[in-house]
C-alpha cells in the first residue's frame, strides 16, 4: 500500500507514460529535509550571548513540557523573571532591565546576569516577531499559527513557553504578550488565568511593520523591520550561519562568532538544523532613504523579485548578532530499510540538502547511507587550482587501486590499450583514466555548495573529475547547495555519463523544483511546504519509503509488462509474415497461400488474449505459466475437446510464450501453432483414439529443449 494513514494521503499518479522507466532507474537525488525527515520541527537548543540552553546541560521543569516544542530549560525563564519588571521592555538604545527581588538563585555555572537576560530578551523577541506567521484563534479560546515552513512555525511556538507568546497579528502590527516572563501563572489566551483583562494588557508588546523581506534561495535569510513602543525601528533578522556571517558588524567580537560556531558546530552532529539570528537599530533618515526604494521595488511590474532582493541586500548590513537555534527533525520511518533496499538493487542515492555539512553527516549515519567504517573525502576548496589538485589526488588513489599492474606491463599485453596509455601519461590523466567501474564500497563524498561546487559546475573539467570521483564513491552528499546546484548537479549525472542513465529526483518543497524538472523522472512529496514538488513532479508519493515499491515492484512490473507488449507484438506479426515469404520459394512465387482463409482472419483475433492479460496481470516469471493453464483449460472447455486436445492447446500457448522469452524460437513456436490449430479445427477426436500429431510435430517436440 502507498497510501499514509497519518497525512491521509495517498499516491497519485500524474502521467502515464512513464511508468516503465521507474524499472530502470540508475540514480536517485534527494533532498533531505521533509523527504527522508518527517519535517515535524520542534526547537531544542540554542545558543545565546555565548551560552547553549537546552540539551543536557539543560535544567529540566518539573512540569511536562508542550508537544509543540523540544525545548526544556528552566534558565532561560528563571533568568528573565528574575531581572524583568512588571512590563519589561528592551531596545537597542541601551535600556536597562529591571532587577526584581525574589527567590531567584543564580545557576550554579554563573549564568544569570543582567547582560543574559538582556540577550535573551532580544532573542525570544527575534522569534515572536520575525516571521510571517499567520494567527488563528480557535472557538475554545486557544491560538494556532499557520507558517509558510514548519522551522519558521516551531520557532513562534517554541518562543511562548518561555513567556514570549505571539497573540495577534495584522497586516501593519505584531502584538506579542510577555504576561509569563513578569510572572502570570497562566500565559494570554487561557480562560482560567488570575490576572484580569487590564493587567495583561501591560504586558503586550505591539509592533508596527514597516516592511518584510522574504527569504530566498540566493540571500537565504529573512527580515522584518519594525517600530517599537520606544519609536526605534529595528530589523531582526535570521538565516544561514554562512549567510549571516557575512553581514555582521565588522567590530563584531572574534571570540563571540568562534564560540557560536562552535555551538553549531555541535548542533548539527547530533543532527539539528541551525538557524543564525541578528538585529539591528536603523536610524530614521536611513530608513525613509531606503523605503523609496523598498516601495520603487515592491510596486514594480518588471524584475520584481530582483528588485526586492537587493533592496534586502543594502538594509541587511552591519548586523548583531543575537545568536542560533536548533530545531530537531526526526527521520521518516523506513527511510534506512528503502535506502538500503534501493542500493542492493543497484540504484545509487545521492542526497542533496542545504543543512550544514555535520548535520547531513548526521542524517547520513542515521538512514545508513553512512556507515562508521566509511573513509568521507570532502570537498571543500574554495580555489581552482585547489580543488583541481584535490580530485586529481584522490583519483590517483583510486587508479593505483584500478590499474592492476604497471604501464610496461599493460603494454606488452595490447597495441592498442598501450598507445591510450601512453596517450593519458603525457597527459598527467593515465591513473585514473580506468574508473567508469571502479566502486569503493568504503568510500563516501561530501561536496560543499558554497565554496567547491560553485566552482566545479562552471568548470567542465572540474565537473567530469567530480563525476568520476562520485561514481566511485558509494555515498554522496551535497551540503549547503542552493536549487540551481541541485539542478546542476542532476545534469552532471544526466549528461555526463554515457549511455544516458535514468535519473530520479524526489523532494517536497519549491526549493527542489529545479532538481525534480532535470531530472527524467520526478517524485514529489506531499508534505508541509506545499504543492509546488507536487505540481512539477510525476507521482506522488507521502513517504520516502513508498519509493522502493514504486521502483522495485510496480516499476519492474512495467517494465517487465511492456518488453513483452512489444517483443510479442512485433514477433507475431514478424512470423506471419516472415514464413509466408519463405513460403513462395517453394511455390514459384506465385501467390499461393501457405495458411487457411480463417488463420488470417483469426490470426491477430486469437493471439490478442494471451498478452493482453500478461500485460495487465503479469506480475513475476511464473503468472504466464498460469495463464497457458487457463487459456488451455477455457477453450477446451469452450470447444469440449479431450485431454489430448487440451495438451495440444497448452501446447500452442507455451509456443507463444517462447516468442517473448526467446525470439529464436519465433518461427518454428508459431508455426507449430498455426498447425496445430488447423489440424484441431479439421479434426476432433474422441476419447478412445490417440493423439493426434502429426510427424513433423512430433519431431519438432523431441527438440524443443534445444529451440527453448
Amino acid at each position: 500500500m502507498q497510501y499514509d494513514p497519518e497525512s491521509d494521503t495517498p499516491a497519485s499518479v500524474r502521467t502515464s507514460n512513464l511508468n516503465s522507466d521507474f524499472g530502470q532507474v540508475d540514480f536517485i537525488f534527494s533532498d533531505k529535509t521533509g523527504t527522508l525527515t518527517q519535517n515535524i520541527m520542534k526547537l531544542q537548543q540554542c545558543s545565546v550571548n555565548g551560552i547553549i540552553y537546552g540539551g543536557e546541560s539543560a535544567t529540566r521543569s518539573a512540569a511536562p513540557i508542550p508537544t509543540y516544542t523540544a525545548f526544556d530549560d528552566e534558565r532561560a525563564l528563571s533568568i528573565l523573571r528574575h531581572h524583568c519588571s512588571a512590563a519589561p521592555t528592551v531596545n537597542g538604545a541601551g535600556d536597562s532591565l529591571s532587577t526584581k527581588e525574589d527567590n531567584f538563585v543564580l545557576p550554579e555555572d554563573g549564568v544569570g546576569s543582567k547582560v543574559d537576560a538582556q540577550a535573551l530578551d532580544i532573542f525570544f523577541t527575534c522569534l515572536a516577531v520575525c516571521h510571517t506567521v499567520v494567527v488563528e484563534k480557535q472557538k475554545d479560546g486557544s491560538l494556532t499559527y499557520q507558517a509558510e515552513s514548519p522551522d519558521e512555525g516551531a520557532l513562534v511556538y517554541a518562543a511562548k513557553p518561555v513567556g514570549y507568546e505571539l497573540v495577534d497579528r495584522t497586516a501593519g502590527t505584531i502584538t506579542v504578550s510577555t504576561a509569563g516572563v513578569a510572572g502570570s501563572e497562566k500565559m494570554s489566551g487561557d480562560s482560567s488565568s488570575k490576572e484580569t483583562e487590564d493587567e495583561a494588557d501591560n504586558h503586550l508588546r505591539t509592533y508596527e511593520i514597516l516592511a518584510v523581506n522574504a527569504f530566498d534561495a540566493t540571500r537565504k535569510r529573512m527580515s522584518i523591520i519594525v517600530r517599537e513602543a520606544t519609536g526605534d525601528i529595528v530589523l531582526y533578522c535570521k538565516g544561514a550561519d554562512n549567510k549571516m556571517f557575512e553581514v555582521l558588524k565588522e567590530d563584531t567580537i572574534k571570540e563571540k562568532v568562534e564560540t557560536l560556531n562552535s555551538h553549531l558546530d555541535a548542533f548539527a552532529r547530533v543532527g539539528l538544523r541551525t538557524l543564525v539570528m541578528g538585529r539591528r537599530v536603523v536610524s530614521e533618515s536611513e530608513f525613509e532613504k531606503w523605503s523609496d526604494d523598498y516601495d520603487t521595488a515592491r510596486t514594480s511590474v518588471l524584475d520584481r523579485d530582483n528588485l526586492l532582493s537587493n533592496c534586502a541586500l543594502a538594509i541587511e548590513q552591519d548586523l548583531e548578532l543575537i545568536g542560533a537555534s536548533a530545531i530537531e527533525d526526526k527521520l521518516q520511518d523506513g527511510v534506512p530499510d528503502a535506502i538500503k533496499k534501493l542500493r542492493a538493487s543497484g540504484v545509487s542515492v545521492w542526497v542533496l540538502t542545504g543543512d550544514k555539512a555535520e548535520t547531513a553527516k548526521n542524517i547520513g549515519k542515521s538512514c545508513k547511507l553512512l556507515t562508521p567504517s566509511m573513509k568521507i573525502i570532502e570537498i571543500d576548496k574554495d580555489d581552482d587550482e585547489e580543488l583541481d589538485l584535490l580530485l586529481n589526488n584522490w583519483l590517483t588513489v583510486l587508479g593505483n587501486i584500478a590499474d592492476k599492474g604497471n604501464l610496461l606491463a599493460r603494454m606488452w599485453k595490447k597495441t592498442k590499450q598501450a598507445t591510450r596509455a601512453v596517450a593519458a601519461v603525457l597527459q598527467g590523466q593515465w591513473r585514473h583514466s580506468d574508473l567508469n567501474h571502479v566502486r569503493a564500497e568504503s568510500l563516501a563524498l561530501v561536496v560543499h555548495g558554497p565554496t567547491a561546487l560553485v566552482h566545479i559546475l562552471n568548470s567542465k573539467s572540474l565537473t567530469k573529475k567530480l563525476l568520476k570521483l562520485g561514481r566511485c564513491c558509494k555515498s554522496v552528499i551535497a551540503c549547503r547547495v542552493s536549487p540551481s546546484q541541485k539542478a546542476g548537479i542532476v545534469r552532471m549525472v544526466k549528461y555526463g555519463i554515457t549511455p544516458m542513465p535514468v535519473t530520479l529526483a524526489i523532494g517536497d518543497g519549491a526549493n527542489d523544483v529545479s532538481m525534480i524538472q532535470e531530472a527524467h523522472l520526478g517524485v514529489g512529496i506531499s508534505g508541509k511546504e506545499g504543492l509546488q514538488a507536487v505540481n512539477s513532479s510525476d507521482v506522488a508519493i507521502a513517504q520516502f519509503r513508498f519509493l522502493t515499491r514504486l521502483l522495485l515492484v510496480h516499476g519492474r512490473w512495467n517494465y517487465r509488462r511492456l518488453s513483452k507488449v512489444v517483443l510479442y507484438s512485433f514477433y507475431k506479426n514478424i512470423a506471419l509474415t516472415v514464413s509466408t515469404m519463405f513460403f513462395q520459394i517453394f511455390c514459384g512465387w506465385s501467390g499461393q497461400a501457405s495458411y487457411e482463409e480463417i488463420v488470417y482472419t483469426g490470426f491477430n483475433f486469437f493471439l490478442f488474449a494471451p498478452i493482453l492479460f500478461i500485460g495487465v496481470f503479469d506480475q513475476g516469471e511464473l503468472l504466464c505459466c498460469f495463464v497457458v493453464l487457463f487459456f488451455s483449460f477455457l477453450f477446451s472447455s469452450l470447444l469440449c475437446l479431450t485431454p489430448d486436445t487440451f495438451f495440444l492447446i497448452s501446447l500452442s500457448f507455451v509456443c507463444t510464450h517462447c516468442l517473448v522469452s526467446n525470439p529464436l524460437a519465433t518461427f518454428v513456436c508459431v508455426d507449430l501453432c498455426f498447425d496445430l490449430c488447423f489440424d484441431l479445427l479439421h479434426f476432433v477426436p474422441s476419447k478412445h483414439e490417440q493423439t493426434y500429431l502429426p510427424k513433423q510435430h512430433m519431431i519438432f517436440l523431441q527438440h524443443i529443449p534445444l529451440v527453448v
